[in-house]
């Protein structure tokens, strides 16, 4: 990470991917992934699901390394036993920064997250770190 914009990964990537995209409007990863593919006429927007599938004509690639180029930012919406791999897949295709929507994982699983995200030079924003809309 450059000490120039060190948050830049992620207020501003040049690449963005979302683990977890999902095509159900009852998914987080539904709604993540759309508001990744609103911007990608200013970065590119790579969506991630193992089951395959696609939202609004972009497939859905089964993992980051399935990827063309390594993502800047990488948006984890998966179940919590597979935040952790997901993670390290980034850290290991490139990704600078993660953003992790899942909760549910303990203090400890936590604290071990952010030592491997750390630990790779890369930010950490979460887990547990969006709110639904109220009701």
């Amino acid at each position: 990470m450059t000490d120039e914009a060190p948050l830049a990964a992620l207020f501003d990537p040049r690449s963005v991917a979302v683990v977890g995209a999902s095509d159900d409007p009852a998914k987080w990863g539904y709604w993540l992934a759309r508001g990744a593919l609103s911007g990608r006429e200013r970065r590119a927007v790579h969506l991630v699901n193992r089951r395959g599938g696609g939202l609004d004509g972009v497939p859905f690639r089964p993992g980051l390394a399935d990827l063309p180029d390594a993502p800047e930012h990488v948006v984890v919406a998966v179940p919590a036993p597979f935040v952790r791999p997901a993670v390290a897949e980034g850290l290991a295709a490139g990704a600078r920064c993660f953003t992790v929507i899942t909760s549910g994982s303990g203090t400890a699983d936590e604290r071990a997250l952010a030592e491997l995200v750390t630990g790779g030079g890369a930010r950490l924003l979460g887990p547990n770190c969006v709110t639904p809309p109220p009701g």
